[in-house]
């Protein structure tokens, strides 16, 4: 399967493959917690799907990095 990274993913992670996986999700009712789905990758169909859920941000690792995300700027909103 085949997954699309947005140019900000691109630009953050430095190629067009990157797909970090997605290790906790933020809401603002529940504030951090570890991610529900084990495995999930981060990619714009991935973003749009947790945004739907009502979550808002991601904190991703990808080569040996944790950074945190905002599914508005991953997506260009």
């Amino acid at each position: 399967m085949s997954l699309t990274v947005t140019p900000y993913g691109v630009r953050k992670f430095g190629s067009e493959r990157a797909t970090p996986r997605i290790r906790e999700v933020y809401d603002s009712t529940s504030g951090w917690r570890v991610n529900p789905e084990s495995g999930l990758r981060l990619s714009e169909e991935s973003a749009r799907q947790l945004q739907r859920r009502g979550f808002t941000s991601v904190r991703v690792r990808w080569r040996f990095h944790t950074l945190e995300i905002q599914l508005r700027r991953y997506l260009g909103e």
